[in-house]
């Protein structure tokens, strides 16, 4: 599981990234509570180098690409190879004609919008995706799945980095181990103890 938001957006035209808001969208993500990933593509290879999209939370294309063809054409294409990360499919004209190129391609997840107020339909469709995110069940999923990844790369830290330290440094993090769970066993043995002399129900639940 990640905690970043990640965007994939396909618009040929570069004066337009350049005037795009992309603090703005970043901060927005921000306020989310994911760190923003956002990657701006100007061509079909760029745009491919994604494949799979398997770590793309959201993708938004232009509709004229001109030389490149249409935007449809590769939302269509994403499809095609059952991928089904949800779209935003924008354009210069009039929002509303592209629900027909949408109908001719039966094209699924695909939301619309102007150029104008696409940053807009950003917010509104990143915000909606991510409060699935954010229930009580999948947010302690989240919290798991980071905890174990952070148990593996201290493992890792520990395999490589001890075998490497002088003789004497191995020696006193070894004593320093036997010590705390030699003293975390009479603790235990401790507990045991009282517990056998007047069992709590308590006692097992905070064992």
């Amino acid at each position: 599981m990640r905690l970043t938001y990640s965007i994939l957006w396909f618009d040929d035209t570069e004066e337009f990234f350049d005037i795009l808001d992309i603090d703005g969208l970043k901060s927005e993500i921000l306020s989310w509570g994911f760190l923003p990933e956002i990657k701006l593509v100007k061509t079909p290879e760029e745009f491919w180098g994604y494949k799979p999209f398997e770590k793309v939370d959201l993708i938004v294309v232009d509709r004229n690409l001109e030389e490149y063809g249409e935007g449809q054409n590769f939302i269509a294409d994403l499809r095609d190879h059952s991928i089904y990360t949800e779209v935003i499919f924008y354009t210069a004209g009039n929002a509303s004609d592209l629900w027909d190129a949408i109908r001719e391609k039966q094209l699924e997840g695909v939301f619309v919008s102007n150029r104008s107020v696409v940053l807009s339909k950003v917010y509104k469709v990143g915000r909606q995706s991510i409060r699935k995110v954010l229930d009580l069940e999948n947010m302690r999923g989240i919290v798991m799945a980071e905890l174990g990844e952070l148990d593996h790369l201290l493992d890792d830290i520990l395999r490589a980095g001890i075998p490497n330290l002088p003789a004497d440094k191995q020696s006193s993090i070894y004593k320093k181990f036997h010590k705390q769970l030699s003293d975390q066993s009479k603790r235990t043995e401790t507990r045991l103890a009282g517990f056998i002399e007047k069992p709590q129900v308590d006692e097992m639940i905070n064992k």
